[in-house]
């Protein structure tokens, strides 16, 4: 809903709508009688660029229309979405403003929901491209390493350092699978594993590395 008011400029006098005071939470009996209490309710990092509005348009008769917080009794903040618009008598001067004013806090906050979801999207996707580069990586690394064992000895401490290698390799296709998954909005793949088994084979493959770097 929306609320309307008038501001009589030249007597200062300023009149509200009913839905006007719904959307302050104030009581009928105890509100403005002049443009300056409306402003004493404007969020004070808001208060400069309403007057700012009002002022632009009371010098270029422009009317305005611009979003800014208020704030409630109890001490809660909203946002309202505010336009108005000048009249001028004969002689050029500014006689009245009128215009009207919207709770527009619950649509804000589902924009901001929005934008998330959408910025998420963004990083999911970015994400999948990623993991697939990362996937077609481990299969050019997989393959020359198939390659390799076929001109090492099996009883050659490096053939033993390939395995490690391959080892690593499955693991890591199979993280690139859960985030896939995951990027796809679907449920990650959950397996059992022993803990004891991973970490021996993650501190094997650092010496591995060790070894062939000397």
């Amino acid at each position: 809903k929306m609320g309307n008011w008038d501001w009589d400029i030249v007597n200062n006098n300023f009149y509200c709508s009913r839905e006007v005071y719904r959307i302050f939470r104030i009581d009928t009996t105890s509100f403005i009688v002049a443009f300056e209490e409306f402003i004493n309710l404007v969020h004070p990092d808001d208060v400069e660029l309403v007057k700012r509005a009002v002022d632009k348009a009371l010098l270029d008769g422009v009317p305005y229309s611009i979003d800014h917080r208020i704030i409630l009794q109890d001490g809660t903040n909203r946002i309202v979405h505010e336009q108005a618009e000048v009249t001028f008598d004969r002689e050029g001067r500014a006689v009245k403003m009128i215009g009207t004013i919207q709770d527009i806090t619950d649509i804000k906050r589902r924009e901001e929901e929005l934008i998330k979801i959408q910025k998420l999207e963004s990083i999911g996707t970015l994400a999948g491209g990623i993991v697939h580069d990362f996937h077609n990586s481990l299969q050019i690394i997989s393959g020359n390493i198939e390659l390799a064992k076929m001109y090492v000895n099996q009883t050659d401490e490096i053939y033993e350092n390939l395995l490690n290698v391959e080892k690593a390799i499955i693991q890591a296709e199979g993280l690139s699978t859960q985030l896939l998954t995951f990027t796809k909005d679907g449920d990650p793949i959950r397996k059992s594993t022993f803990i004891r088994e991973l970490i021996r084979d993650t501190v094997t493959l650092s010496l591995s590395g060790s070894n062939i770097g000397c």
